[in-house]
């Protein structure tokens, strides 16, 4: 499975977002987006979705690029980061995932239901079941939502700031949940969180001002030179393995 971002431009009116951006996602894993607020890295996974087209460039993903509505949905699955908080239960939510394989007017079969159960226990929130969104707190609703996007059963998942609203501890615990999907899909992350993203993904894309900063192994891609470059700060990585972690240091790198 291959996602391939081939010399990307886009434009919201005459405010250039994306300038000749290039990267490819390859194989299962857990790849990250990261950088500086107003990079791109949502409008990216937009694209990818197909919500957005590109001013030019294309997107190819597992070969083909300009794929129907109806074949994305069974292909690619996107997690946006505004999330609905409409009066749905956490299961009809949940079950809203399978809704690419089911026929119009179509009932769930047992298939759907084992799906959708499966998908809840995952981000432990078929406990919440028989509460409605509005009723949760925002991480919570970021759980079920997840569960949805799991539940559409897709070999690629886009997924936008998935921890957002999380404590620490059930951050780190979607993060493994997510990892442990990866080994199976390709799962790719839009986070803020650089920490979660140096100890979770298997490669990084970088993105400063509209720009491919670095791309490849997380290691390598957030280094103190790349991080400063785009973040436009000084920056330091400290410790090694899982105690690593990456320090901004005041004062601007020019």
């Amino acid at each position: 499975m291959k996602i391939e971002f081939n010399h990307l431009f886009f434009e919201y009116g005459k405010n250039r977002v994306l300038s000749d951006v290039s990267f490819s996602v390859t194989g299962h894993g857990l790849s990250t987006i990261v950088g500086p607020n107003g990079s791109g890295k949502s409008t990216l996974l937009r694209l990818a979705a197909g919500i957005l087209k590109p001013s030019a460039g294309e997107i190819i993903i597992d070969g083909a690029g300009g794929m129907v509505k109806e074949r994305r949905a069974k292909l690619v699955s996107y997690l946006p980061q505004e999330q609905n908080t409409a009066a749905l239960g956490v299961r009809e939510t949940v079950m809203l995932g399978r809704n690419a394989w089911m026929s119009a007017f179509a009932s769930p079969g047992k298939c759907d239901d084992g799906i959708v159960e499966r998908a809840m226990r995952m981000f432990d929130v078929d406990r919440l079941v028989g509460r409605t969104l509005a009723e949760l707190s925002g991480g919570e609703r970021q759980r079920v939502m997840l569960a949805t996007v799991v539940a559409q059963n897709t070999k690629i998942l886009l997924l936008d700031e998935p921890t957002a609203s999380m404590d620490v501890a059930r951050a780190m615990d979607t993060m493994e949940s997510l990892s442990l999907l990866a080994k199976t899909k390709s799962v790719v992350v839009v986070t803020h969180d650089l920490q979660l993203a140096m100890r979770y993904a298997e490669n990084a894309v970088l993105i400063g001002n509209g720009k491919v900063v670095a791309s490849g192994a997380t290691t390598e891609t957030l280094s103190p030179e790349n991080l400063g470059s785009a973040y436009g700060c000084r920056c330091k990585i400290v410790g090694d393995g899982e105690t690593r972690t990456i320090c901004f240091i005041p004062g601007y790198t020019g």
